[in-house]
């Protein structure tokens, strides 16, 4: 919103907004995320695979890098403050990319639990644009979860490959593109 934090005011002198910065940005939107992991590690402490897979993520997920800050703030203001995605209509590269000009099978995949890109925030995409083949996949899931995790692997991953090899072009010797 106007009047909040300025995203250029997150970018470094070396032109990037800092590792640290993001992962306690992603923490500032779950403040009792660490608390509900710790507690169930503890309570899982006995399953090795829970905990292996825990080790996994809290590594992965504290592994940041510096985030480039031209496309932090193009990416704040247009998406965030703008919210042009709504509009269908996209500013890229000095031209507005139409999203109805997309006519191409189209997939929106959306995690029920994302609090990152929140369901409500890209629901509409599939009635912006042209392709009459637009179809939306949902998973109870969150940022994360859609593609990280025994779930992702056993469920998510093989539907969103499955939609891909229906929609995907035969190519000489059988392949598909």
């Amino acid at each position: 919103q106007e009047g909040r934090l300025d995203p250029a005011q997150l970018v470094d002198a070396t032109g990037n907004v800092p590792a640290d910065v993001l992962l306690n940005s992603f923490r500032v939107l779950k403040p009792t995320g660490d608390i509900t992991n710790y507690v169930n590690l503890w309570q899982n402490l006995w399953n090795d695979d829970f905990v292996a897979a825990h080790q996994t993520m809290t590594q992965w997920s504290r592994d940041h890098i510096p985030f480039p800050g031209a496309a932090f703030v193009q990416t704040g203001e247009l998406f965030a403050r703008d919210n042009v995605m709504a509009t269908g209509r996209v500013p890229l590269g000095g031209r507005v990319v139409d999203l109805a000009d997309i006519t191409v099978p189209f997939v929106n995949v959306i995690g029920e639990k994302d609090h990152i890109v929140p369901p409500a925030a890209t629901a509409a995409l599939v009635d912006l644009v042209g392709s009459e083949e637009a179809e939306e996949l949902r998973f109870p899931a969150g940022h994360v979860g859609l593609m990280v995790g025994r779930t992702a692997q056993r469920s998510y991953i093989p539907q969103m490959a499955e939609w891909l090899e229906r929609h995907s072009v035969p190519l000489a010797g059988g392949r598909r593109a």
